[in-house]
C-alpha cells in the first residue's frame, strides 16, 4: 500500500475485511447500512482521539491522514454517504460489482481467499484500523437486524 492510506484504499481492505467476515454486500442507503456506516465513522473519530501525538512525524502524518479519510468518508449534509458509496463503486472490476450506479446493491465480487490475501498486503497500523471499521460496521449492521 502506499505511504498515504487513501479513500480507494481503504475502501479496498474494507471491503476485504468485509468479505472475510462472511459480508456480501453493502446496501449504502438501507437504514441499517446507513447506520453501520455511521459506526465506521465513528471507528475513525475514536483512533483520532486515541492517537498518542507525541510530536513525532510519523505520529502527525498518521494524524493527518485519518483527518483527512474521516473528513472524505462521512456523510454530506443531506446524511448520505456520497463519498464512500462512490469508492466502494469505484472498486468495480476488481472487488465490487454494481454495474448500474442506481442498483441499490454494491455486492462483493471477489473470494474470502483473495479478500484475506490483499488485506494482509495492508501495513499493520491500516490493517488494525481497517479491521476495527470493518468489525464496527458488522457488528452495527447485526445489531440492527435483529
Amino acid at each position: 500500500m502506499s505511504a498515504a492510506l487513501t479513500i480507494g484504499d481503504f475502501a479496498q481492505g474494507f471491503v476485504a475485511k468485509l468479505v472475510e467476515f462472511g459480508e456480501t454486500a453493502i446496501h449504502p442507503k438501507a437504514p441499517e447500512d446507513r447506520i453501520a456506516l455511521r459506526r465506521v465513522i465513528d471507528a475513525l473519530e475514536h483512533e483520532l482521539r486515541n492517537i498518542h501525538r507525541d510530536g513525532s512525524p510519523e505520529e502527525a502524518e498518521w494524524y493527518r491522514i485519518l483527518v483527512v479519510l474521516r473528513n472524505e468518508l462521512k456523510p454530506s449534509n443531506s446524511g448520505a454517504f456520497d463519498s464512500f458509496e462512490t469508492a466502494l463503486r469505484n472498486l468495480q472490476l476488481s472487488f465490487t460489482s454494481c454495474p448500474n450506479p442506481f442498483y441499490e446493491e454494491i455486492a462483493f465480487s471477489v473470494t474470502k481467499r483473495y479478500a484475506s490475501a490483499v488485506f494482509n498486503e495492508y501495513p499493520d497500523r491500516e490493517r488494525h484500523l481497517i479491521e476495527r471499521a470493518a468489525r464496527a460496521f458488522v457488528e452495527a449492521r447485526r445489531s440492527v437486524q435483529v
